[in-house]
This record gives structure tokens, C-alpha cells and sequence, in this order.
């Protein structure tokens, strides 16, 4: 599909489908010329945030938690 779209090669990153977690939900997003994607809602990518455990993440991870209204750890991991 890239070639099709004349996209760059590496557009896509598949690294962190190790880190989806059941039952993630998807929001879907029109980026013009027929193309469709969909990226992780704000609550799963807080969930793939948690588990990859990375310290670059550390930012993400407090902006999500006070976007999704979470106050402590438990609302977190549930």
C-alpha cells in the first residue's frame, strides 16, 4: 500500500504491536486522498505505554493519566 501511496518506506512502525493490549480500541482518522487510519484511543495507548516501560515514555504516560482523569496506580492498571 506505501508504493501505491507513494509514501516513504519506513511510514509505518510495527514495533509496538508487542505492546497492544485485549481488547485495544481503535479511532479511526481520515488523512485525506482515500486514505483511512486508525490509532490507538488515548486508554490503550496508555496501556502500551505502561507495559513497554520505557523512560521516554515517562511524559506520555502523565499526559494520558491526567487526560483520562486517573489519580493513582490501581485506575491505572485496571
Amino acid at each position: 500500500m506505501a508504493q501505491e501511496r507513494n509514501l516513504p518506506s519506513g511510514w509505518l512502525n510495527s514495533s509496538a504491536t508487542a505492546f497492544i493490549p485485549a481488547g485495544a480500541k481503535w479511532i479511526s482518522i481520515n488523512l485525506g486522498d482515500g486514505l483511512k487510519a486508525y490509532i490507538a484511543s488515548p486508554d490503550t495507548l496508555l496501556a502500551m505505554k505502561l507495559s513497554s516501560a520505557r523512560d521516554r515514555d515517562m511524559l506520555d504516560i502523565s499526559f494520558l493519566l491526567e487526560k483520562l482523569g486517573i489519580q493513582n496506580v490501581d485506575a491505572a492498571t485496571e
